[in-house]
């Protein structure tokens, strides 16, 4: 994997179209720049590697478990708050 997006697609224009896969790569250097704080230079030598492609997955799993866990405690909450009426 490198930054280079020489092998899009091009449609009139200059648009590209994007894959998924281009999807993901795009996600993963964000993740490596801004969450992990790696410079350009360290997300390039992480990306070739291939390590991160399988940890941003299970990441990005446990991170949605913990936002719709977060939103059933919510609900929850506000089951409570209703079934025990005003204080």
């Amino acid at each position: 994997m490198s930054f280079q997006a020489s092998d899009l697609q091009k449609i009139g224009a200059g648009k590209r179209i994007y894959r998924s896969s281009d999807v993901e790569h795009i996600l993963i250097i964000k993740k490596l720049l801004y969450e992990n704080k790696f410079t350009i230079e360290g997300s390039r030598k992480q990306l070739q590697f291939g390590q991160e492609s399988e940890e941003f997955e299970e990441e990005a799993k446990n991170d949605k478990q913990k936002t719709l866990l977060e939103k059933i405690k919510i609900s929850l909450k506000e089951i409570i708050d209703l079934l025990e009426g005003p204080t």
